[in-house]
């Protein structure tokens, strides 16, 4: 109220009517943002996620890059279109949209567990390997990545003692209750290979 043009104070706003499921307010608010400065990245994407919100995919990729153009170093924009792509299993645009990030060592974990699956998806499994062994010497227990490499190994590479060890990794750190099958079925196709 006392600076009706306060960006900060404006995103966060926006933030706040979004979460609440007042979409038409948060937009206003997100394009105000945009007004008072030309085109803002956070802004973009923030609109990109209320079009998801309302199931305009094409429209929310577009804003997705509207807002990598503005600030081609921002993860979230590029991360959030490849969530996008992956749903939808279109890997080499999972792979293009977190390229740059995934270079400049910016990706989160979440980003990196897709673009190496659509690494695997395009043929590219030894760098999908790359992938998993750099985020599990930075973190030894991320149960994300511990279950995706352990698939990669046990059902592609046939690499099934390796497997079972992550695997080993990912029910000592624990896993959410809806990978229990996925582990036990896993375990299961590895001791097959052993015998």
């Amino acid at each position: 109220m006392q600076n009706p043009n306060d960006l900060k104070a404006l995103s966060a706003l926006g933030i706040a009517y979004y979460k609440k499921g007042q979409h038409a307010a948060a937009a206003e608010l997100f394009n105000k943002v945009n007004n008072l400065t030309g085109g803002r990245s956070s802004a973009y994407n923030n609109l990109a996620l209320l079009a998801l919100a309302k199931n305009r995919t094409e429209e929310a990729l577009q804003l997705f890059r509207k807002a990598r153009e503005l600030q081609p170093d921002q993860l979230a924009p590029a991360a959030n279109a490849a969530a996008v792509y992956a749903a939808v299993e279109d890997h080499n645009k999972v792979i293009y949209s977190l390229e740059n990030s995934v270079k400049k060592e910016k990706a989160d974990r979440v980003s990196l567990n897709h673009y190496a699956i659509a690494l695997i998806a395009t043929g590219q499994e030894s760098d999908a390997v790359r992938v998993y062994e750099d985020i599990l010497d930075s973190e030894p227990d991320h149960q994300l990545t511990l279950l995706n490499y352990s698939v990669l190994l046990i059902d592609r590479q046939k690499q099934y003692q390796k497997g079972l060890d992550l695997l080993g990794r990912l029910k000592f750190v624990g896993s959410e209750n809806d990978n229990a099958i996925l582990i036990k079925d896993l375990e299961n196709r590895a001791k097959a290979g052993l015998k």
